[in-house]
């Protein structure tokens, strides 16, 4: 088979950012993000799609000093979010939410050369417009269990995980490095995996992989890390 495709895509970001104190113990920090991208894909001269990404955060922090070895940073993040996509067929697909995504960081200064930290925030992940198109692309070659056709889902929804770390920070003397180990454990509602399916397509049987949602999913690491200055 012979595939032409064309893709145009624009894209515009912007952040900024401002602290400042708030009082003799407060430093509040706050900040806005912007992203738009819209792009044009051409393909084989007939099949023709549009999609836009926006995505609108405004965010907030308190780093409270507690005391000399403690601090506290509570934060909120203002999330909103609008992803579309049309079709040559005509077919447009969508999905908008606005989200309230809390965080709060804690420190133990325990000496000079040694740090404890704590942390939980929540995080969303919104489904890209390429996994809710309603499009179905052929695969190349035999489909098959492993070869398979592709497809958004329309009904797809955002994973929404909340993360719970655990740190400890070791500093050598002189600054000559610092090693860390982090506790990750991060539970996900709604995840988003792909599954392969036997579908009906144009009246044949074909092989397509879509992307689902799982019940919940939990993640467990223990990331080590370590920096040496040798001089």
């Amino acid at each position: 088979s012979t595939t032409r495709a064309e893709i145009q895509s624009k894209g515009l970001g912007l952040a900024a950012k401002r602290s400042l104190p708030l009082g003799a113990d407060h430093l509040g920090t706050f900040g806005l993000n912007v992203r738009h991208r819209s792009q044009d894909e051409q393909r084989n001269t007939a099949l023709k799609d549009e999609s836009s990404e926006r995505n609108v955060a405004i965010w907030g922090q308190d780093e409270w000093q507690l005391s000399k070895a403690h601090t506290l940073t509570p934060g909120l993040r203002i999330e909103s979010i609008d992803n579309r996509t049309l079709t040559t067929l005509g077919q447009t697909n969508s999905i908008s939410a606005t989200n309230l995504l809390p965080s709060l960081h804690w420190v133990w200064r325990v000496d000079g050369t040694m740090n404890l930290r704590a942390s939980v925030a929540q995080t969303q992940s919104q489904p890209g417009v390429s996994q809710i198109t309603s499009v179905i692309t052929e695969s190349t070659g035999t489909n098959s269990l492993v070869n398979p056709d592709r497809a958004g889902n329309p009904s797809l929804r955002p994973e929404r995980t909340t993360t719970l770390q655990l740190g400890l920070e070791r500093f050598l003397k002189d600054k000559r490095g610092s090693g860390g180990l982090n506790l990750f454990v991060r539970d996900t509602r709604d995840k988003i995996l792909n599954q392969t399916l036997e579908e009906t397509v144009l009246g044949a049987t074909r092989f397509v992989v879509r992307p689902v949602n799982a019940a919940s999913a939990r993640d467990i690491s223990l990331v080590l890390d370590f920096k040496l200055k040798p001089k």
